[in-house]
């Protein structure tokens, strides 16, 4: 008896190490929100549309970052685009925000640098690229800024997320200086998206930079 309470005691304990010591999302990093429903459309929060502008937003790197059992892998979306933005007056003089916009990322140009982890990724496992080529985020509405420090300002954007055919809002915070550039750094419960993976954490960081010219 004593034998087996020792063994039960040593794979209690090694678990909770493994546990302990399994990668995953930073503590401080912010959880983005996501809704039971699709958001519906409402004015910026910002203010009013500013004038239709000529102004393009592109992204200058975009990263997700997954975890798993003792090991975590850092991905993108090599095609990938930006469409349909308007922009609206802000608090801050000269600093552009989108008041609407669609981000479209094609599934199947996942690139990890292992070839093998990017079929794994297509497959229904994850992404299940054959079914869904897209996943498409369409921008609803800006908070009021959260924090001012200078010409820089801190955001909720929420949006409609349309990923693995389930469509949810989805709530992130963006940071935006008057220079045009801008930055995300947020992580997200991917249980809502129907991954049928059960060998990962389930919280996905998401990281990302822009700018509009």
């Amino acid at each position: 008896m004593r034998a087996i309470l020792i063994a039960i005691l040593i794979v209690a304990v090694g678990f909770g190490l493994f546990w302990a010591l399994q990668p995953r999302v930073p503590s401080d990093v912010q959880t983005a929100k996501v809704g039971d429903s699709a958001a519906t459309t409402t004015p910026a929060a910002t203010t009013t549309p500013a004038a239709p502008s000529n102004r393009e937003v592109t992204l200058t790197s975009f990263n997700f970052t997954g975890y798993g059992p003792g090991k975590s892998h850092v991905g993108t979306f090599e095609d990938a685009s930006v469409s349909n933005v308007t922009f609206a007056a802000t608090v801050i003089p000269g600093l552009a925000v989108p008041a609407t916009g669609r981000y479209t990322i094609e599934t199947a140009s996942v690139s990890t640098g292992i070839d093998g982890l990017d079929k794994h990724l297509c497959s229904e496992d994850f992404f299940n690229c054959a079914a869904n080529s897209e996943i498409v985020f369409d921008l609803v509405k800006v908070s009021v800024p959260e924090s001012i420090v200078g010409d820089s300002a801190t955001f909720d954007v929420t949006g409609n997320l349309t990923f693995n055919k389930v469509t949810r809002e989805f709530t992130f915070p963006v940071s935006a200086t008057s220079d045009g550039t801008f930055s995300a750094d947020f992580k997200f419960d991917t249980t809502f998206f129907n991954f049928k993976y059960l060998g990962i954490d389930k919280e996905v960081r998401i990281q990302f930079t822009g700018e509009i010219k």
